[in-house]
């Protein structure tokens, strides 16, 4: 989380060479702009900075931000164009969240305490880390993004991320699975296990229809025919996926999550002791970790609310 300040010109004597903020650099001819990272070892000198520019602040008035018309000239300068509207209207709301980053040098300009909270599926938030009680001592770190790492947490090396009870990176939807969207992935793959099944049974049952125009057609069979082989092969794909999930939620494991217990179990078994995953509850309970405790719910695509946390899980008695 980064936090973004504006300075007139009269307050850049606050800047100085050991100041822990990156100097500023000029926007327009009236705002100059300030930019920290919040790391745990800046934050208080950080906060001393914005307290005295906030003191001096008051004593000042901002003059109005200057505004460049002209042609859009190509596709990029759209996009800059559109970028900078979203800011300027997101500028009023005075706080707001964005999905992407890229706003975050346009928005300096506009309001001088302006925070962004860059929000990703299944990110790792530092609020809720101090909201479940953990110091600083028991708190891990990871240490390719230097975030902090709950439980069940791996990082991510194509989104360059902490997730959240990661089970896997997914192509398809080009997002991360865990946490916050397991469900959602997982009724995907049901659904479209269905679907395909659906489809096969219709394309098998036209292609043995007796009828002058099914019989008589051959290059209409023979699409049917090779579209029916291509559903057998997508439905048993499919179905081999959702039985390999099922199997995960039955067990309240991810795939991560499996491979390590492999290797867990494998050594065990090697010292003559027995090996159990920590956090399989029971058949229900693991299901309704994910699906939720409705069970007229579960293969409904609506918002289940979770009896975890995402950083807090329940973990089985040692037998």
């Amino acid at each position: 989380m980064s936090e973004i300040v504006n300075l007139s010109p009269s307050l850049r004597s606050l800047n100085t060479k050991n100041s822990p903020l990156v100097p500023p650099r000029r926007v327009s001819s009236s705002y100059y702009r300030l930019k920290f990272l919040s790391f745990p070892g800046k934050i208080s000198l950080a906060t001393e900075r914005i307290r005295a520019i906030d003191a001096r602040k008051q004593e000042v008035d901002d003059s109005p931000v200057s505004i460049e018309l002209g042609p859009i000239s190509s596709e990029s300068h759209f996009d800059e164009v559109m970028e900078e509207a979203q800011a300027r209207m997101a500028a009023w709301c005075r706080k707001c969240i964005y999905l992407r980053p890229k706003l975050e040098k346009l928005a300096a300009e506009f309001y001088p305490r302006l925070r962004f909270y860059h929000v990703d599926v299944n990110a790792v938030p530092y609020r809720l880390v101090t909201r479940a009680g953990v110091t600083g001592t028991e708190a891990r770190k990871c240490d390719k993004c230097f975030a902090y790492k709950p439980l069940r947490t791996h990082h991510c090396r194509v989104c360059r991320r902490c997730v959240l009870k990661m089970d896997h990176h997914c192509v398809w939807i080009n997002n991360c699975v865990g946490y916050a969207n397991y469900k959602a992935f997982f009724l995907l793959v049901f659904y479209a296990t269905v679907a395909c099944i659906h489809s096969t049974v219709l394309l098998v049952c036209c292609v043995f229809k007796n009828g002058e125009s099914y019989a008589g057609n051959v290059p209409l069979k023979t699409f049917m025919v090779s579209c029916g082989v291509f559903m057998i092969g997508l439905s048993i794909t499919l179905g081999t996926l959702l039985g390999w999930h099922i199997y995960l939620i039955a067990h309240n494991m991810t795939t991560i999550e499996h491979y390590n217990s492999k290797r867990a179990l494998w050594l065990a078994r090697k010292s003559g002791q027995s090996y159990r995953h920590q956090f399989d509850l029971g058949v229900y309970k693991n299901i309704t970790s994910v699906l939720g405790s409705n069970i007229m719910k579960w293969l409904c695509p609506t918002f289940t609310r979770n009896t975890e946390d995402g950083i807090n899980f329940s973990a089985a008695r040692d037998s």
